[in-house]
């Protein structure tokens, strides 16, 4: 199921050298069972040297959603 899913990204800036053109997003969400946080985590990785690039977490709820969220949980 992951290779079917898998979202290839090819990134050619005209003026930020990047060390690769291929990136894969890999996606990964909350499977903890009480857990409410609606929220993925989006890691930007490529074969070169086995890394993660970037790292985006992206939440769909409103700023005040994640505002009581995170009090509840005690962050």
């Amino acid at each position: 199921m992951a290779v079917k899913e898998m979202v290839m990204l090819w990134i050619d800036p005209p003026r930020k050298p990047l060390p690769v053109k291929h990136y894969s997003l890999l996606e990964y969400y909350c499977d903890e069972p009480d857990c409410d946080c609606r929220r993925v985590v989006l890691d930007a990785v490529s074969d070169y040297g086995g890394r993660i690039f970037a790292s985006i977490h992206f939440g769909w709820e409103t700023l005040a959603f994640y505002r009581k969220w995170a009090e509840s949980c005690g962050l």
